[in-house]
């Protein structure tokens, strides 16, 4: 019990402090594997994703950031950090719109292809090419390019999405406001 507790302790003492930053210019998301940077300029749109179940609507636990632009984003991601949350959003691919009654509809969908070229142009090879394809195939099918889990969050998922809808209208309205004057 003892070694257990140990390992579990040292565990826990990775993990960062806080698993969000909220400035008036970005969003910090940190982990144990590395941290991601967002600005505010660059957020589309931020909600629960949720996905067609028959008639009804399911939303997941977790929330859902839709980018205006992947090259930006991409450039402040560290390889291991894509390479993590490659793993985990495995998941989310099976959340398509197709309807599967074979159950081998997923075969290949699970593979990244490892080169992707932006729309001005510019090439991603290796972990950055799968990681903006798995961005594009998820926004295909959810609607968002970025997943945060429920479980990295303090407070509930639209708790959460409130607080950083009012973030970004607040950053919005100064910007607009320090550019009039």
């Amino acid at each position: 019990m003892s070694i257990v507790a140990l390992v579990v302790a040292w565990v826990k003492y990775r993990e960062p402090e806080y698993s969000f930053i909220l400035s008036k210019n970005e969003i910090v998301h940190k982990r144990r594997q590395g941290n991601w940077t967002l600005s505010w300029s660059n957020i589309q749109r931020i909600d629960i994703p949720s996905v067609n179940r028959g008639f009804a609507s399911e939303k997941l636990d977790m929330i859902g950031i839709k980018l205006k632009d992947y090259p930006t984003f991409l450039s402040v991601i560290s390889p291991r950090l894509m390479t993590n949350i490659l793993m985990e959003q495995r998941s989310l691919l099976l959340h398509s719109t197709d309807n599967c009654s074979s159950g081998s509809c997923y075969g290949e969908d699970l593979l990244e292809d490892d080169y992707y070229k932006t729309i001005c142009g510019r090439e991603y090879k290796g972990v950055q090419a799968m990681f903006a394809n798995r961005m594009s195939k998820l926004r295909e099918r959810l609607g968002y390019d970025i997943y945060i889990s429920a479980s990295d969050l303090d407070r509930s998922e639209i708790d959460f999405v409130n607080l950083l809808k009012r973030c970004q209208q607040h950053v919005s309205m100064h910007n607009a406001y320090t550019n009039q004057g």
